[in-house]
């Protein structure tokens, strides 16, 4: 069938529709037990009045806990008649579903710009059409947009913004126990006999990335890697404008967590946690986000030097595993890559793998990808052997099957290229055959 799982119903005429069925109805067919649904919806305990997701089962590190398909596709927040027309095709019960999501905040962040906030009122503005409705039509349609705007997701495979209803129930932790993924297309899973052509269904994957007890809230960041890195306030502000909340998972309630990551000098040079070196720390901050915005608004950087700048300024308050730090060395370290300077791109590479390790308890595999690319070019090929192994690793317990980029290989076998490129190198410098 098109995705190679589950029961279909075939017609005369060639369609085909997925046969529901409810778990008791599912059983092992060896000791006739039936299925347990590995999550369920409950009442969220941070704030009594949403939705959270909950394992019911003990999920290990890298299990797939469930795919979910779309049920809305739209270009972005601001096509009305496209998300409109989409849900009144649902029905009543999809209907109630979608709008007991949460609603985020009271503007569309997708549409934010630098001076003002896109409201109901922005809209009535821009969109004569749109004000001309009656106040209730206008409430509706405008929930209808909020609601898309603050639960939809990208896909690899799509340029449109999509929502998954089951997956828009899972909430954002700074410290997430899960990972979304794009599972590969029907077409690579199997062909229909029949002759027709599969339809990519652009289900989204939901992975445990450690192991979750039964009864356990199932989280994902809605921040990205290097937002992750970031102290509490940082952190809150951005959900705050993105999404419409103030964070309270464990990691934000957690005092030592901020602690590891704001480290000054003291008067003997050492680093110390604490907060006198706060007034210079905001400083250095606001220093580096000036920098970051006028380097997003104009020409690629041409030179380090105003980097290098910012680095010795700080250090002369902030240790060197202050987080702020270790994020300006990292865009050194991508300006050394771009620039074919890879000893460099290592040297100050290795802090925000620190760093990453520090706050979040692991490494991400484009980090250690990028240090063995980095690696490969320096020439130290052993070491960049062990890099792409712990990608390798990482990408198989998150799946095999997710993060597929259009026109290149599944990641997992992209990896395993570039081992068997290293084991190569390595093999031929000794005078040994190849090893492929």
């Amino acid at each position: 069938m098109p995705d190679a799982r589950g029961l279909w119903d075939v017609q005369i005429d060639g369609s085909a529709a997925p046969v529901k069925l409810r778990s008791p109805e599912i059983c092992d067919e060896a000791t006739g037990k039936a299925f347990v649904d590995p999550v369920q919806i409950g009442d969220w305990k941070t704030v009594p009045e949403e939705k959270a997701l909950y394992a019911r089962v003990t999920l290990q590190e890298g299990e797939v806990i469930l795919e979910d398909e779309p049920a809305i596709s739209a270009p972005f927040s601001f096509d009305m008649p496209q998300l409109m027309k989409q849900f009144n095709q649902m029905s009543p019960s999809r209907q109630d579903a979608i709008l007991q999501l949460s609603k985020g905040p009271d503007f569309l962040a997708s549409l934010r710009s630098e001076t003002r906030h896109f409201t109901k009122e922005t809209l009535q503005s821009a969109s004569p059409e749109f004000s001309q409705l009656n106040e209730s039509l206008q409430d509706q349609i405008w929930s209808m947009m909020r609601t898309f705007d603050c639960n939809s997701f990208s896909h690899s495979r799509s340029k449109s913004q999509l929502l998954y209803p089951t997956l828009a129930r899972v909430n954002h932790s700074c410290r997430p126990n899960a990972v979304l993924g794009d599972p590969k297309p029907a077409e690579q899973d199997a062909k229909l006999h029949s002759g027709l052509e599969p339809v990519d269904l652009l289900k989204k994957a939901l992975i445990a990335i450690e192991e979750i007890p039964e009864g356990e809230e199932i989280t994902v960041s809605y921040l990205s890697e290097e937002d992750l890195l970031e102290p509490r306030p940082q952190r809150r502000q951005r959900l705050m404008d993105g999404f419409g909340f103030e964070c309270f998972c464990s990691r934000c309630l957690d005092e030592d967590a901020d602690r590891v990551l704001r480290t000054f000098r003291s008067a003997e040079g050492e680093g110390s946690t604490g907060t006198g070196g706060e007034p210079c720390e905001e400083m250095h901050v606001s220093s580096f986000a000036d920098f970051l915005t006028k380097l997003s608004k104009e020409e690629p950087l041409s030179s380090p030097d105003e980097l290098v700048a910012i680095a010795e300024t700080a250090s002369e308050t902030l240790a060197p595993s202050h987080w702020l730090l270790r994020k300006v060395h990292y865009v050194l370290s991508c300006f050394y890559e771009k620039n074919h300077r890879p000893a460099l791109a290592v040297e100050h590479l290795q802090g925000i793998l620190d760093l990453e390790l520090r706050a979040l308890g692991r490494i991400s595999p484009s980090k250690w990808e990028q240090k063995g690319d980095q690696l490969v070019m320096k020439g130290d090929l052993p070491q960049a052997f062990e890099c792409y192994a712990q990608v390798l690793k990482a990408l198989k317990l998150r799946s095999p099957e997710v993060y597929p980029i259009p026109g290149r290989d599944m990641p997992c076998e992209e990896i395993r290229k570039k081992l068997r490129s290293v084991l190569d190198g390595v093999t031929a410098a000794k005078g040994y055959p190849s090893a492929a």
